[in-house]
């Protein structure tokens, strides 16, 4: 499968959200070359699908290829017993055929957990004992569990991603853990992958949700980040409202910087108000301060959920630069976290892995 690019383009005062790549092109040439009422598709689709039985209408010769197209039509579905034993074994593997997979990186995440709750647990114990009556000192001086990830390798197009979906929406993972989910990323926008994670923290904030209903009122025109325009029930507490404000959302140092994510997470949506501290600093220093801040928005989340926390991100070797610096922070704290991520078997290496040297470090190998 070629890459594509979802979501928001554009400069800091102007984008919208749009959807970029090479098999955006060839799907709008499709189309154009296209009859009247007519469905027309490439020979990757055809191939992975085992529902209809397909035509090989005409070869267009289209801009940007070399060698003519062939362009497909879907004909009536064609029956199980129908489908061609070639274009069954082309076809990928569904998610019931990988059940015992799943399970089995199922039982390993809520083991992981399990030893994870224990080195808490331990961790709060001798806290308790060097600071007994002193709650607060107790808490500041637990240590808690070392990150762990999970790297689910497998050829490119083969289901990684809908493999960790089917994990995470494994009923026992849901109600044991916080999942936090981060965008593909094909390109070096700073912290693009984290865009959705970051937005369903802060939307946590009333001081965020109030803030967004003011932009959408004085700002008609301008286009908010889609991942903060949700319900307010989605990420807020039991009744039904935001219950944090900013200052709860980072550790003190870090609350006069939280204004860099309006430029680097969210293209200049002025969600949070400027402040002197953080247009200060200089330019070299700004996004090193908003992995910071960041990093702390992550910790702070992980620890007033109160359960183990799961981050998955796909194609864990494309993200960029920052991304990956921020990741790194996060396995360096102790922190009740497991990171599950994808990436192609057989690609090849980069110089410095996006998860850095991370001893409780495991891999799934998918056929």
């Amino acid at each position: 499968a070629l890459p594509i690019f979802s979501g928001e383009s554009g400069s800091s005062t102007r984008y919208e959200f749009a959807i970029l790549g090479q098999s955006v092109n060839l799907s709008a040439r499709l189309m154009g070359k296209g009859a009247r009422g007519s469905i027309n598709c490439d020979e990757e689709l055809m191939k992975n699908d085992a529902e209809h039985m397909f035509t090989c209408t005409f070869k267009h010769q289209l801009k940007g290829y070399q060698k003519p197209v062939p362009f497909y039509n879907p004909a009536v579905a064609s029956g199980d017993k129908k489908i061609s034993e070639e274009k069954k074994s082309s076809s990928i593997p569904s998610i019931s055929v990988r059940q015992k997979e799943i399970e089995a990186l199922v039982q390993h995440i809520l083991a992981q957990q399990m030893l994870m709750e224990r080195e808490h647990e331990r961790s709060y114990t001798q806290a308790r004992t060097t600071n007994p009556g002193d709650e607060e000192q107790t808490r500041r001086n637990t240590c808690g569990a070392q990150p762990r990830a999970i790297v689910v390798s497998a050829r490119d197009g083969s289901g990684k991603s809908e493999f960790i979906q089917a994990v995470l929406e494994h009923p026992t993972i849901e109600a044991r853990s916080a999942i936090l989910r981060a965008n593909r990323c094909y390109h070096n926008t700073p912290f693009y992958c984290w865009i959705p994670i970051v937005s369903k923290i802060v939307r946590t904030s009333r001081d965020v949700v109030k803030r967004i209903s003011k932009l959408k009122r004085l700002r008609k025109k301008m286009n908010i980040a889609p991942s903060l325009l949700v319900k307010a029930t989605d990420t807020c507490s039991s009744n039904g409202y935001a219950s944090l404000t900013n200052e709860d959302l980072v550790d003190e140092d870090f609350v006069p910087y939280l204004s860099l994510l309006n430029d680097y997470v969210y293209q200049g949506v002025p969600l949070f108000r400027p402040s002197e501290a953080a247009s200060s600093l200089k330019e070299v220093k700004k996004i090193d301060k908003a992995v910071e801040v960041l990093s702390s928005m992550v910790k702070r989340y992980v620890t007033r959920s109160g359960r183990s926390t799961i981050i998955s991100v796909n194609d864990v070797d494309s993200i960029d630069q920052y991304s990956r610096e921020l990741m790194q922070n996060l396995f360096e704290s102790p922190g009740n976290l497991i990171f599950i991520c994808s990436k192609n078997k057989g690609a090849r290496k980069r110089r410095r892995s996006s998860l850095g040297s991370v001893e409780s470090e495991s891999t799934v190998d998918l056929p």
